[in-house]
């Protein structure tokens, strides 16, 4: 999934020149807690620990 990722998404181009406002949402997997990353924060490691569900996958 990360090379996908890498391959498909311009991270770099996202963060700097984002044509919308997007927000990604964690979880934080002792304690649930939500974490709000803006586009100017995105990097692959977010996206995937944005799809880890800390119950059923490994947090990232």
């Amino acid at each position: 999934m990360r090379d996908l990722l890498n391959r498909q998404v311009d991270f770099a181009g996202l963060r700097s020149h984002s044509p919308f406002k997007l927000f990604v949402g964690t979880t934080q997997a002792n304690t649930g807690k939500l974490r709000l990353f803006r586009e100017s924060e995105l990097t692959v490691e977010v996206l995937l620990a944005s799809a880890c569900l800390p119950r059923i996958h490994h947090a990232v």
